[in-house]
């Protein structure tokens, strides 16, 4: 894809051509100055060390894990060092129990090895707390920026805002930026004195003195933002067409896998999915005297894992931390006799198991689980103690509150309209006619088989997190006196697999669209 400058020049050099007007000199003169850079992203590792196993087309494939993921990033990088960027765009702590037990540690020792350029840090790098997070930055080998995560007594930068790189015979400025939606992906307590800026006021800030102080060639945004798909967020897309002098966004956050760069006005935006199944490369010419975007092309890599040597020292590294916990963590508790499905944003029938049980086991009328809160599909076959802890890898403890059936039903809108991260429910079923306005959708809802009680106080189980996001899950403004119970999600769920051993995998439908036509 050429600019309006490269199509110029192109313009230009067929005219001289055409009339014989030395056509050579003037464009080797354009051709030469522009400087192309790789680079080599990847984004929302959460903690996947170990290699995995997937399907295509029903053979199963082995792809990822530290050792393999160096491996294949190495090979990129030593194709072209000397213009070479490695990136990573946030979220490799928590996923699998080795980060639990390290409480991130084990991702920090493994992100040494790669030695990535720059890092962002993600949400998940603040699940066990951000003084732990902080603790482990005196570990580090890498930088780890970010212009918009502030300590708010301060309004200071809890990290560096940016770096300056040179590669290929370029200036480069990466700034760093989180989800602005950090209190809501977070549990409250563990970003306390924390507040992530919005993007436009720190740019507005940063982008005029970088220009000034650096005067950079080329500046790129490592995003923990995300593309999120709704009108009324801003993303990595609508940052791209604010800002066009950004020349491109590498990303993380929505778990994307970006086959080709996309381009809408503005800079280059990535993202290499999640887990490292794939690594992305891209390849950026840049024009140093009009510090602009010529020409761009990336893919992704997917990490095949016998299509390279693992790195060996990243390999006995990640073979010695998980020794200790193998034995209890391979353990077969239970046999799935269909395969597990998790989707972000959907009913599942991971979710329809999940609030089964909580309600059941916990004797509530509700039991909520958010789709986000499920972390991994399952295929078929036996279930290990370690599937359930990377099924539920957060550690979130269960609690209990009270609501009005007149608050579930209000809960039930804001659910239907997408205004909250979808969640799967048991013990309710609700029918309602998509195509009519809000607050007028919901037909029918029934509590326990019976018609739903708008005076009567329901009892709802669901976990720490959720309970901590009632209005932005559902809309729910009053203040929940909430209960705790002694029940940590995984090892809660552990012990429902060794009591039932076989799950049927079935999906209940419990939200159900009675809309026949638009019209309706």
């Amino acid at each position: 894809m050429l600019t309006r400058i490269a199509f110029l020049g192109i313009v230009v050099f067929s005219l001289f051509a055409l009339f014989g007007c030395g056509s050579s000199k003037s464009t080797t003169s354009l051709s030469s100055r522009y400087k192309t850079i790789k680079i080599i992203h990847w984004n929302d590792f959460h903690a996947q060390n170990t290699t995995r196993t997937l399907r295509k087309e029903g053979k199963p494939y082995r792809v990822g894990g530290s050792a393999i993921l160096k491996g294949y990033i190495d090979s990129l990088r030593n194709l072209a060092p000397d213009r070479s960027l490695v990136l990573f765009a946030g979220d490799d702590f928590q996923g699998t129990p080795v980060s639990t037990f390290t409480k991130g540690r084990s991702q920090v020792i493994l992100m040494n090895e790669i030695q990535p350029d720059a890092v962002v840090p993600g949400n998940h790098e603040f699940d066990y707390g951000k003084d732990n997070f902080i603790s482990l930055l005196s570990e580090t080998k890498y930088d780890v920026i970010c212009a918009n995560l502030v300590v708010s007594k301060t309004g200071e930068p809890l990290f560096p805002p940016y770096k300056v790189v040179q590669r290929g015979g370029l200036k480069i400025v990466i700034i760093g930026l989180i989800t602005t939606d950090l209190p809501l992906v977070s549990i409250p307590e563990n970003i306390e004195g924390l507040e992530a800026k919005d993007y436009s006021i720190v740019l507005s800030k940063y982008l005029p003195e970088i220009k000034a102080k650096e005067k950079p060639d080329a500046i790129i945004v490592l995003s923990h933002i995300g593309l999120l798909n709704k009108l009324d967020y801003v993303d990595d897309l609508t940052l791209s067409r604010i800002y066009p002098e950004i020349v491109a966004f590498i990303g993380g956050h929505s778990h994307t896998p970006l086959f080709e760069p996309i381009r809408k006005g503005g800079g280059v935006i990535v993202q290499a999915g999640s887990r490292g199944q794939y690594v992305g490369e891209l390849e950026l010419v840049i024009d140093p005297v009009g510090d602009s975007l010529v020409s761009f092309s990336g893919k992704l890599i997917e990490t095949y894992a016998d299509s390279i040597t693992p790195d060996a020292r990243v390999q006995a590294i990640v073979d010695s931390m998980e020794a200790p916990m193998k034995k209890m963590m391979d353990e077969q508790i239970g046999t799935l006799k269909a395969d597990w499905k998790s989707k972000f944003g959907e009913s599942t029938n991971i979710g329809t198991w999940q609030t089964d049980v909580m309600r059941e086991e916990l004797k509530v009328d509700i039991a909520i689980q958010n789709s986000g809160g499920i972390r991994k599909s399952l295929n078929a076959g036996p279930i290990r103690i370690r599937d359930m802890w990377e099924i539920s890898p957060f550690g979130n403890a269960f609690v209990v509150f009270g609501i009005t059936g007149k608050e579930l039903r209000g809960m039930l809108e804001w659910q239907i309209d997408g205004r909250g991260e979808f969640c799967d429910m048991s013990g309710v079923v609700c029918k309602y006619n998509g195509n009519l306005p809000y607050g007028k959708r919901i037909k029918e809802i029934t509590v326990g088989g019976k018609p739903l009680d708008e005076e009567k106080v329901y009892v709802v189980a669901t976990n720490n997190y959720a309970a901590a996001q009632l209005g932005a899950l559902f809309g729910l403004q009053r203040e929940v006196k909430i209960n705790g119970t002694p029940f940590v999600d995984h090892d809660f769920f552990i012990e429902a697999v060794k009591k039932r051993k076989v799950i049927s995998g079935e999906k209940r439908e419990w939200l159900i669209n009675v809309a026949k036509s638009k019209s309706e």
